[in-house]
């Protein structure tokens, strides 16, 4: 059913300004400034980024908008990737992506397995490639194809309805034919394939293996 050898190799780790404060009048010499005026206002100090959650005990709600225009922006250590997402196709993948980049899920996790002229995958909080949020996610019935660029929930192995994080995306023109129907489309990098496709081959399930292609973060923009 699955291409031989090469696409077990994959699949097999398959399992987010307020305004200054008034002064009071009269409470600083003309031309001195006072320690309210010196200070840095709270605003505008950084929010740090919480940490993120790893495991869910259920599935996310449902609430993007599918009539909307989805993208991720994944920044990684060598540039960003850019996914349009497809909201109408593929609407429980792209609601689950979308709410496990805005949970900084990601943050933090790689593209830990490489086949090249094959598939990138990233998404798994193991670092032996395997695991994911806690929870899986029926499959969308996306028309969508496994074409060069195409990004993909990865399931665990051949189980249906078995995708939760881990997502994968195609390298090679030729795509995955025989997954059409079966992992789920869900988007299609528009910038930054030529970083996926620069890695070198990698198997987290093997020692000694290159390092892996970091995520710093995903950001999600809606149009």
């Amino acid at each position: 059913m699955l291409i031989a050898g090469t696409y077990l190799l994959f699949l097999g780790g398959g399992t987010s300004s307020s305004p200054a404060p008034a002064h009071p009048a009269g409470s600083a010499v003309r031309g001195t400034p006072s320690a309210d005026e010196t200070a840095t206002p709270a605003s505008a100090e950084a929010t740090p980024t919480p940490a993120p959650t790893r495991s869910y005990s259920d599935a996310p709600a449902f609430t993007i908008d599918p009539a909307a225009q989805y993208t991720a922006t994944i920044k990684t250590n060598k540039g960003d990737i850019v996914i349009a997402l497809d909201a109408k196709d593929a609407p429980i993948a792209v609601n689950n992506f979308v709410f496990l980049a805005q949970n900084h899920f990601y943050d933090g996790l790689s593209f830990q397995r490489v086949v090249p002229g094959f598939v990138a995958q990233a998404g798994s909080p193991s670092p032996d490639g395997q695991g994911g949020p806690g929870y899986t996610i029926q499959e969308d019935n996306s028309p969508l194809k496994h074409d060069q660029g195409a990004v993909a929930l990865a399931e665990q192995g051949s189980t249906p309805n078995s995708a939760g994080s881990q997502f994968y995306v195609v390298l090679a023109a030729q795509g995955i034919p025989t997954q059409d129907g079966r992992d789920t489309v869900f988007g299609h990098v528009t910038s930054g394939l030529d970083i996926l496709q620069a890695l070198p081959a990698r198997d987290p399930s093997k020692p000694g293996q290159p390092d892996a292609l970091a995520i710093q973060t995903i950001t999600i923009t809606k149009q």
